[in-house]
């Protein structure tokens, strides 16, 4: 597989960015249903658990069907707009509907949402593997992602934080929800213009990807520290990370009680953040390589939620928001060509490359993680009796907020960092698994 030019790279970082608006209603569920509609927490909290749980046999199909199949475009283009109905069919819910109906509607708008985001997501980043072959080029391209994603992923932020922090009525803040998610449809299918399945010099396979397949792997992940270590970081990586953003919006709006451009200005800070750790990314990976660079990220990360919760000036909750970002932007840089390696890493072990199939085994192991994530924030916000129709909360209440959205990050950040210690992903793993993959693939080419 020979060197990709810069232009393809900037090009399939430009497919990568996902749905850009559309999916500005992400972060922000909670919050618009608790405050804006007044919808009890734990409801969300069921709904997302039990999708968590169904997700676990949606990876399983979707991952083999990418692999088997490889029509990367036509799903890419296809699924964008019935993200997009589903969207605007989750911010409609009535808070006058029956219960049981208000359920029934949640869970079915959510369950095809999140079915689309999962095969738009595998397909694209199975199409990323397939054309690249080392760290370096994965990791380029997840860098140009991140900076290409910025802006839309920064209005997907900042939007629902001076929608939700202030006084907006429910018209209002679904009439600018609407407007985001058809120019983010737009754009989307715009980006995927002049995207073609030949641009896979060798996607699809001469021997099946089977059902089988998933259990050999599973039982690979299980007898093999690099599978099982990788699971684990992605595990809880992606859990933590799924609560910053709403756990931010509770924390601005009732712990620092402020709106408008002061709830917007620590997001910003660690957007700011964000654009210098991407700007380093590469150049610490070819130095450190992806796990220390990862551990590195994820230790300040720790340190600024213990930050959070020990000082209370707003300069200070700036300063550690804008910390924050430092572990979480490292992680979404590199999880791309961390996946890469270890799907090489299966290649090399058992011959066949299974890009799709493996992310749905990590799937099936992952696929809860952020669901009961969400049930335990959820939950949590019950217990400590969180009012959404209440201007102000309860001194008690502000403290256990404090507690929930600073704790539980810690707790399972100090967890992540003895699981990457234990990752054997060193550099010089790093540099032998890709010389042993660049060989198969010239042996490959001569076979050819």
């Amino acid at each position: 597989m020979g060197e990709l030019t810069r232009s393809k790279k900037i090009r399939i970082a430009l497919a990568s960015v996902i749905m850009g608006l559309i999916i500005i209603i992400d972060g922000s569920l909670l919050k618009y249903y608790t405050d804006i509609i007044g919808l009890q927490a734990t409801i969300y909290g069921k709904v997302v658990s039990v999708i968590g749980f169904i997700g676990i046999f949606n990876g399983v199909w979707v991952g083999i069907f990418t692999d088997v199949k490889a029509k990367y475009t036509q799903i890419l283009r296809g699924i964008p707009p019935i993200m997009a109905l589903m969207a605007v069919g989750l911010l409609s819910i009535q808070p006058s509907w029956d219960q049981l109906f208000i359920y029934i509607s949640l869970f079915a708008f959510m369950l095809v949402y999140e079915i689309c985001k999962m095969l738009y997501s595998v397909n694209i980043t199975v199409y990323m593997f397939n054309v690249t072959d080392n760290s370096k080029d994965r990791t380029e391209i997840s860098v140009w992602r991140s900076y290409f994603g910025f802006i839309p992923a920064g209005m997907a932020s900042f939007i629902p934080i001076l929608l939700l922090t202030g006084d907006y009525s429910r018209t209002v803040v679904m009439g600018v929800y609407l407007v985001c998610i058809i120019v983010g449809l737009i754009v989307t299918e715009v980006s995927l213009l002049g995207f073609k399945n030949s641009d896979v010099k060798s996607a699809k396979h001469q021997d099946t990807i089977r059902l089988k397949d998933i259990g050999d792997t599973l039982k690979l992940i299980v007898s093999s520290r690099y599978y099982i270590f990788y699971i684990l970081t992605a595990i809880i990586l992606t859990a933590v990370s799924y609560i910053y953003y709403p756990g931010y919006l509770y924390f601005v709006d009732n712990v620092l009680n402020v709106s408008g451009m002061y709830a917007l200005i620590p997001d910003f800070a660690g957007a700011l953040v964000q654009v210098v750790v991407y700007a380093f990314a590469i150049k610490l990976v070819g130095k450190h390589g992806i796990r220390n660079t990862l551990i590195y990220g994820v230790v300040v990360t720790l340190c600024a939620y213990l930050g959070l919760f020990f000082f209370r000036s707003y300069a200070s909750v700036v300063l550690f928001y804008a910390m924050v970002m430092v572990g979480f932007a490292c992680f979404w840089s590199l999880q791309p060509p961390l996946v890469g390696l270890i799907v090489d890493l299966n290649e090399i072990e058992t011959g066949k490359r299974k890009a799709g199939t493996l992310g749905a085994t990590f799937g099936l192991i992952a696929a809860p993680a952020n669901s009961l994530m969400m049930l335990l924030f959820s939950s949590l916000l019950e217990y400590i009796n969180y009012d959404g129709s209440l201007a102000s909360q309860s001194a008690e209440t502000v403290e256990g907020l404090r507690w929930i959205i600073s704790g539980i990050p810690v707790v399972f950040l100090s967890l992540v960092i003895v699981v990457l210690l234990c990752l054997p992903l060193t550099k010089k793993e790093e540099n032998r698994i890709t010389e042993t993959i660049r060989k198969i693939r010239v042996d490959q080419e001569s076979i050819d």
